[in-house]
């Protein structure tokens, strides 16, 4: 019998579909009157240290700036309302153009990081489960451990000086070839790698001990079907619920990675402009992020449905 898209989703779908306006709408409040708080006036920021009182003034109403904060609210609310995010403080140009300029970089290098850690983490998880407390298993979760426990602002710095300076076989920073993705993707994909090995680890453990594995290596099966097709498949669900969380810390954390090696996406784009009280250009930013990692976790929840049909009921 087949099974219609609304069977498909369990009631914790709907309810994300439900509560995504209301999750956009206070991402979206907290961030504007947090970086109102921010200490610095982007109309003494944009004209110097040498500025006029009165110049700075004239810019700040230029710009809106020196309305109240909570007419300032209701218009940022209003064009959110119609999908206007507004200008750019300093450029100009729409919120939404230059963040639509930057959204594919992040998401290729969010993609390129995802992949990578799974192509790593799912089969060191599944050879340390096979060969549990063997030398190959502790060395794989020490590796894990390490993955875990080295921070992104540390590992890029160090992979640049090994791979760009020292082997000079890697670009620096910037973007262009798919040498200039390497670095990067490994920096943000392998703390991720670490925990989804850690994961699938343990998952395949309880897996290989139950009755179905058992019965499928009385039939004489070849081990790598009992551990892909029996084991695996059975061990996937939770580590699909680490793989969607951290999908969205993907992005949280390419701001620092896209920082160190110049990567011109969402990430860096956000510090410039926080730097600068670009309110506007960090708000659209924030939001953006915001909204990816919700979706994030609705398509992990969707995934359940077709990993484990009792979910949709």
């Amino acid at each position: 019998m087949k099974i219609s898209t609304v069977d498909m989703m369990s009631p914790a779908i709907l309810k994300r579909l439900i509560l995504l306006p209301i999750t956009i709408f206070c991402v979206s409040s907290v961030v504007f009157f947090l970086i109102h708080l921010v200490p610095g006036d982007p109309a003494a920021l944009m004209l110097g240290d040498s500025a006029e009182p009165g110049d700075i003034e004239a810019l700040r109403e230029q710009l809106g700036l020196n309305r109240p904060v909570v007419s300032q609210y209701a218009s940022y609310l209003w064009g959110l309302v119609h999908l206007d995010l507004g200008k750019s403080i300093w450029t100009k140009e729409p919120v939404m153009q230059r963040i639509a300029d930057r959204y594919p970089a992040t998401l290729t290098l969010a993609g390129a990081a995802m992949a990578f850690a799974i192509m790593f983490a799912i089969p060191i998880g599944m050879i340390s489960a096979a060969r549990q407390d063997s030398l190959v298993d502790r060395g794989s979760m020490f590796i894990a451990v390490f993955g875990v426990s080295i921070p992104n602002f540390f590992l890029g710095p160090l992979l640049i000086i090994v791979f760009s300076i020292w082997l000079d076989l890697l670009p620096v920073s910037g973007r262009g070839s798919i040498l200039h993705l390497i670095l990067p993707a490994v920096t943000l994909g392998l703390g991720m790698s670490a925990i989804l090995a850690r994961m699938t680890r343990a998952s395949m453990i309880e897996a290989l001990g139950s009755g179905y594995v058992r019965t499928a290596r009385a039939k004489g099966l070849p081990e790598r079907t009992v551990l892909v097709k029996h084991a695996l498949r059975n061990a996937l669900t939770p580590v699909v619920t680490i793989l969607g969380l951290q999908a969205g810390a993907l992005l949280t954390g390419a701001i620092i990675t896209e920082t160190i090696f110049s990567w011109e996406g969402i990430g860096s784009l956000m510090v410039r402009s926080i730097a600068l009280r670009d309110y506007p250009q960090v708000q659209g930013c924030v939001l953006v992020i915001a909204i990816t990692y919700v979706l994030a976790n609705l398509m992990t929840d969707i995934m359940y449905s077709f990993l484990d049909p009792r979910i949709r009921t």
